[in-house]
Formats: structure tokens, sequence, C-alpha cells
């Protein structure tokens, strides 16, 4: 039990180590080389082969899922790649573990893993947490020889094994209870074949053990699914039905593959009772065949899934893309800031029209906008909205926004740096529309033409902006053609300043309106250009590539 315990430390100093080490190089990895099925496939092999732990492949991909990286198909192409790598845990423990006098290595690895992570590096610690963890883990696999060893004189566990069918399911069972207790498949194999290698249980049972282990390893992605989205669960459940059937193909077929195991083995030269080496060759033989078999339906276990796991609709204004679990991932918890400020956008778009009286359709559809603004005069009370939904939002964004920082490089915290920015002056914006709403109300119901049109101006323009930034969410707009668009509204907004084009003049000078309205109309014209301002600011984060603009400058 103490080697069971220590092997899962070992794994998750690993996990944190190579976490550390690729400085986002995995993710990135994953995220561009899954364009297809076979590098999918491939890519999850390499990646568990790699860190040597499925379970960790499988929660980078339902998080790329859940902030749509990656589609369903290349992700359960991942996972089955995923299957076939956490097969390479059985050939080093049989190669090395129990050839090789390993506990004497696994020390001096301790504790030059400890003296690295004390160094101010973040390559070292890295380093460091890697040999703790193959230290931890050699210790591991002699804790759990040792123990066997001690339990001969004793007790011997083999004289509770089972034949046929029966035996057959109930050492499955126990290989899954096993894997989902201990949330480690490698910990449940290396523990299965010290007990095989020792005579502890037979060749036969080993295998059921092997392929009860498989079963339980989905549960682990189904554990971290809960906190993802619909897409996350779905890979979850798909994660689930491979590795079941799987194991029930196995069940069927049980005596054809114990055959072919024996073939293979006579051809390469496998000892008779050589049963450690057998069962790794089963352990990869299996899952091979998993893979060839479920392939073909994959497309319909995406079918299933949604058909099983449907979209739920969400109130608009809870996070949609980021989550705690997200936070130590960069690469990850970047894509999930950008969508959830791309999120809080849309909301703030939507108060913003409705606080001058108009809808979304009204502004981007076909309609006449101008006829539309001079019949609308219908304003929504905004406080409820923004105090209680827009402040929640954007606390919790930027409560992510400063944890994944510190998991960060420069570049990266810069990156994230300019989001806050961003999220902040989405919601100064809604701030200020707020100042607009009073003046709104009173002068769209009033009798004088003059400023009601002039407030239907400032309606016009505010709506302009909206309408023309979010064409500039469109990957097929080059850059140069981007700020050409921007570079017009900028130009358009300067007609807010009606001080300088001398328009209030003329309004007062002729006796269109009072002294009352004209204070309003200049301090009401300043807010609608400052609005216009920081939504050309928010545009620049958001949608544009070109990261050579002063951000400071600009915001402020």
């Amino acid at each position: 039990f103490a080697g069971i315990a220590i092997f899962i430390i070992g794994m998750k100093f690993m996990e944190d180590g190579f976490k550390l080490f690729s400085g986002n190089s995995l993710e990135k990895f994953l995220e561009k080389f899954t364009n297809s099925l076979p590098k999918s496939m491939f890519m999850g092999f390499f990646s568990t082969t790699l860190v040597q732990s499925s379970s960790l492949i499988s929660i980078i991909i339902i998080s790329f899922l859940s902030i749509k990286i990656i589609t369903l198909p290349q992700a359960i192409g991942v996972i089955f790649g995923a299957n076939l790598g956490s097969t390479t845990t059985a050939w080093l423990v049989s190669f090395f573990g129990l050839k090789l006098s390993i506990s004497s290595y696994a020390m001096p690895m301790i504790i030059f893993g400890v003296i690295s992570t004390f160094l101010k590096s973040r390559t070292y610690e890295a380093i460091g947490n890697v040999l703790l963890g193959l230290g931890f883990v050699f210790l591991a696999i002699f804790y759990m020889k040792d123990g066997f060893e001690t339990l001969q004189g004793t007790i011997n566990l083999s004289q509770y094994a089972m034949q046929g069918y029966l035996g057959f399911i109930v050492f499955a069972l126990v290989g899954a209870i096993a894997t989902v207790v201990m949330q480690s498949s490698g910990a449940t194999m290396a523990l299965v074949i010290t007990a095989l290698a020792l005579n502890q249980i037979t060749y036969e049972n080993a295998i059921a053990l092997t392929i009860g282990v498989n079963v339980g390893t989905p549960f682990t992605a189904v554990l971290a699914s809960l906190t993802s989205n619909e897409n996350g669960k779905r890979l979850a459940l798909v994660h689930l039905i491979f590795n079941c059937v799987t194991a029930f193909f196995a069940l069927i077929f049980l005596s054809h593959l114990t055959q072919m195991i024996e073939v293979i083995s006579n051809y390469f030269g496998v000892l008779e009772n050589n049963y450690i080496i057998k069962l790794s060759i089963f352990h990869t033989v299996f899952n091979l065949a998993g893979i060839i078999i479920m392939t073909p339906f994959i497309t319909s276990m995406e079918k299933l899934s949604q058909y099983v796991i449907k979209d739920k609709y969400k109130a608009n204004y809870k996070p949609k893309f980021i989550s705690k679990e997200l936070i130590d991932v960069p690469v990850v918890s970047i894509k999930a800031l950008e969508n959830e400020l791309l999120h809080l956008y849309g909301n703030s778009q939507k108060i913003i029209l409705h606080t001058i009286s108009l809808h979304r359709t009204d502004v981007f559809s076909n309609k006449n906008l101008k006829k539309t603004i001079k019949k609308s005069n219908d304003v929504i009370v905004l406080d409820n909205i923004y105090n209680k939904n827009m402040k929640q939002l954007y606390n919790e964004i930027m409560t992510f926004a400063s944890a994944s920082q510190k998991y960060m490089e420069k570049d990266d915290v810069y990156k994230v740096f300019k989001l806050k920015i961003a999220a902040k002056e989405i919601v100064n914006g809604v701030k200020e529309v707020k100042k607009l709403q009073k003046n709104i109300l009173t002068y769209l119901n009033s009798k004088n033409p003059f400023i009601k049109s002039e407030y239907n101006i400032l309606r016009m323009e505010l709506a302009n902006s909206l309408k023309e930034i979010d064409l500039l969410d469109n990957e097929k707009f080059s850059e140069e053609k981007k700020n050409i668009k921007i570079n017009k509204i900028n130009k358009r907004i300067k007609t807010l300043d009606i001080i300088t084009n001398g328009r209030i003049d003329s309004l007062i000078r002729e006796n269109k309106i009072n002294a009352k309205m004209a204070s309003s109309l200049i301090s009401d014209s300043s807010t609608t250009y400052h609005i216009c301002k920081k939504l050309v600011l928010i545009t620049n984060i958001l949608f544009m590539k070109d990261e050579s603009f002063d951000i400071i400058e600009e915001s402020s």
C-alpha cells in the first residue's frame, strides 16, 4: 500500500514537471497537430508516452474542447491515441522496474530532484519535479515488489484465482474499481505486473485485471468533465463508451486474443513462462484492436453523445469559458479568457443598445437604422442588470486572469494584462452609457424636434460604431482592411465634438434649444465620444493581431 501511494505521488510530480518543463509546448503541439484523425491519434499516443499519464492528456483535451480550440472528433482521436500510449507504462515496468535494482537509482533522483526545486529557475524546478517523480515511481515499484515478496511467506494470493468467465468478470471489476479509487491506471498496472512477477496472481487473472484497468481509466475524464461544458461531457462519455465496448470485445474474443499473444510472443522469442512481457503485449494489442474496431464509428459516437447530452441554455451573465481547472495551463487559460471577453463584450453590446432604445436585430439586420431610431423611444432600466450581472461576470474574469498570470512567461503575462484592460473598458463603457440614460429618456419624448434629432444622432453614432466593430470579428478580413475600418470609425466619431464643429453654437444662436438642453447635449456628446473611443480600444485588443499600438496611452 505504501508502494501504491508513493507511485501516485511520483506520477503527480512527473505531471507537474512536464507541465512546467514544456512551457506550453505540449499544449501547443496538441493544438497544432490535431487537425486530422491520424494526427490526433498520433499526438494522443506520443504525448501520453512522453508524460506517462493519459489522465493529464484527457484533462488538457477536455479543457481544449470546452474553449473551442479543437473539435469533438479531433478530441476523440486524441483520446483513442492516449489509450494506446498508456500501455507504455506496462512496458517500462516490465523491462526496467523488475529487471534492474531501480531502488538504488531512486534515492539520488529524489535528492537531486529536491535540490533542483529550490533553484530559482522554471527549468530547474521542472527538472526537479520530473526527477522527484521518477525517483518516487522507482521507489514505489521497489516497495510493491518487496511487499509481495514478504506476503509470499505468509499468504499466497494466487489461491484466490478464479477461472472461466466468472473469474474474468470478477477480476475485471477489481481492476476497474482499483483504477477509479487510485485515479491512476499506471499505478494499477504497476501493481498488477509486480503481483504477476511474484506469482501472487495468475496470468489469466492478470489479463482480466488489465481489461478492468482500461474500463476504470475514463473515470478521471468523467470527473474532469463535470466542470466542463457540454462538449467536455460528450468527450468523457465517448471515452467511457470506447473503453467499455473494447472490454466487451475482449470478453467475447478472449481465447482468440490470448492465442494471438502466444503467436506474437513466439515470433519475438519470448520465453513460455515470461508472463510479464506477454501481459504487456496483451495490453498493447488489446488497445490497438479497440482503436481499429471503434475508429469507423467515431461519427456515430459523436452523434450519440450529442443526443444524450444536449446543449443547455445558460444565463448570459454566467462565465461560459473560464473555470479554476484551466488556470495553470497558460495556452488554455489565455484562450478561455479571450472567449470570455467576447462573451462579456456581447453582453455589454446588448446593454448599450437597450439603453439607447434599440435591439440587436435593429442594428445588425438589413433594416433602415435611421427610420428605426426615429420610431423607437422605449428605454429599459440598467441598474439591476449591471449591478447583479455584469459586475459579477467582470469580477470572475479579473479573478481568473490574475490567478492565471502566475503560471505564465513575460509575453503571456502582457497578453493577459491587455485582456484585463479590455474587460475594464467594457465595464466602464457600460457605466458611461448609464450616464446617458436619463437624458435620452427625457429628450426622446420631448416635443422639441431639434433636441430629439441631436440625441438620435448620438444613438446613431453608437449603433453604427457597434455594427462596424462587429464586422471586424471576421477572420477573412486582413489586418490592413481592419485598420482601414478602424480609422473610418475614428474619423466619424470626431463629429461628436459639437463644440469644435460649431453645431451647438448654431442651435443656441437660432433658439432651437434652450440653455439646459445645450448643457445636457454638450455633456452627453462628450460621453458618447468617450464610449466610442473605448470601443475602438476594445476592438484593438480583441480583434486585431497588430500589437504595435500603445495600450497604456490608448487606455488613458
